[in-house]
């Protein structure tokens, strides 16, 4: 194992790396010697298999290169066992930088290998894997051979945050009101990032049980950048501590010279400093904006605009990985896959139609005040590639 790093030097909001070889199993003799590394968004991981069976791995920190970092995941799977690269009879590369595994024979996708991995370990009962990635969630329904027969990645540019959640949630049958409920009875703190729901679908904080809510205005609310809120339920605030201490957190905040911190009894007491006026100025004037038009028409104009986007796309072949779903497991993002994405991107660009490329995909996010006939000059131009 890695030796443990001393009390003083440890960074406590680093998670720990790790290394395990199974001593006991002899690879020497062995007719096939195997490795896989995933080269993750957060962490890269190498394992290497003998005759089919786990021999060693290692997981640690991905670093700003992919490829130094899939090198350094093996040779720390291979430390201590003796094994060279050339040992090695056949690597796959997977994961978020699968393409930038130099030494990988053959690179797959994360989604095939979450399934076949799940088979291997559990066996053939297994049906669905989630994988809560550094960077996206997926949801794999797999047969009993561990082959991926669908799968759902969040539609979002968080990780399971805000209306990802909540498909996810929906898909695996499990509302998040029930999520919720779970918690509570368990004494689990319920915390939810918002960010990427909020403004485009509605969320019932206390029907869902929420604890905790945080979440930035400049996304769906229409808001400035540098401006965020939290919800803190009451009964979380009763034993939630801040830190540090913000000067309007406290009571009596403008008797400078009263160092008697006595936190305020409402969620103010997490306010960590001087309020962005200008940021909370426009927020305002955008809330009165949705006010007017209705948070439920919003809601109900935003799925209607990415149900009619996501057909008109199918209709020249573009396929949303949301194509198939009822209405109400969708959000305000639209996007499909294509190998040439990129030229795609480009063009659009260059006619001034914003959307953004992501590993592959195509993403837009059409609001509620974009119309079908600002959707319909988007499909006429994709009809020209």
């Amino acid at each position: 194992m890695k030796e443990t790093p001393q009390k003083e030097d440890v960074e406590y909001w680093r998670w720990q790396e790790y290394h395990r070889v199974f001593s006991e199993k002899k690879w020497k003799n062995k007719d096939v010697i195997t490795a896989g590394v995933d080269v993750g968004s957060v962490g890269s991981k190498a394992t290497i298999m003998i005759d089919g069976e786990v021999y060693s791995w290692g997981v640690m920190r991905t670093g700003s290169n992919s490829p130094d970092s899939a090198k350094k995941a093996l040779d720390w799977a291979m430390e201590g066992t003796g094994l060279r690269l050339d040992d090695l009879k056949y690597i796959v590369g997977t994961g978020y930088g699968r393409v930038n595994v130099p030494m990988a024979n053959k690179a797959i996708t994360e989604i095939a290998c979450h399934a076949k991995g799940a088979n291997y370990i559990w066996g053939p009962r297994v049906r669905t894997v989630l994988d809560v990635g550094g960077q996206d969630i997926k949801a794999i329904r797999c047969d009993e051979t561990g082959r991926v027969t669908s799968f759902l990645m969040n539609d979002k540019c968080a990780a399971g945050t805000g209306r990802g959640m909540e498909v996810f949630a929906d898909l695996l049958k499990i509302p998040i009101e029930k999520i919720g409920e779970v918690c509570r009875e368990r004494g689990i703190i319920f915390s939810v990032d918002a960010i990427q729901g909020v403004g485009a679908v509605r969320l019932d904080v206390e029907k869902c049980k929420i604890d905790f809510l945080s979440s930035g205005t400049q996304k769906w609310l229409l808001g400035l950048q540098g401006l965020a809120f939290i919800y803190v339920s009451k009964e979380l605030q009763e034993t939630m501590k801040s830190a540090p201490i913000g000067w309007l957190a406290v009571k009596d905040a403008w008797k400078l010279l009263d160092y008697e911190l006595t936190a305020k009894e409402t969620a103010e007491r997490f306010q960590p400093g001087t309020l962005n006026n200008l940021g909370i100025y426009a927020f305002n004037e955008s809330m009165k904006f949705f006010k007017e038009f209705g948070f439920d028409e919003i809601e109900e104009q935003i799925l209607s605009n990415s149900k009619y986007f996501i057909e008109q796309l199918a209709l020249i072949g573009y396929k949303s990985p949301l194509l198939s779903l009822p209405e109400k497991h969708l959000s305000g993002i639209v996007s499909f896959r294509n190998e040439n994405a990129e030229k795609i991107f480009d063009h659009l660009s260059r006619k001034k139609i914003i959307c953004s490329l992501r590993e592959g995909y195509i993403r837009f996010a059409p609001h509620f005040y974009n119309t079908e006939q600002e959707i319909n000059r988007v499909i006429e131009e994709m009809k020209k590639l």
